[in-house]
């Protein structure tokens, strides 16, 4: 499925260990957002990034 969109109140977490791509956004209102895969694919940017560590 292509662009999907989630959006949450609290966290969300996803455990995968293959990447998050073909999103159109993953939102939390009020929560922290993980993505243990990563996210790729074209235009696949974190929009908005309180704290956070590239690796």
């Amino acid at each position: 499925m292509d662009h999907f969109s989630v959006t949450a109140t609290k966290d969300i977490s996803i455990l995968s260990e293959l990447d998050v791509s073909n999103v159109k956004e993953i939102k939390s209102k009020e929560g922290d957002v993980f993505i243990k895969g990563g996210i790729f694919g074209k235009g696949a940017f974190p929009k908005y990034l309180q704290q956070g560590t590239s690796l």
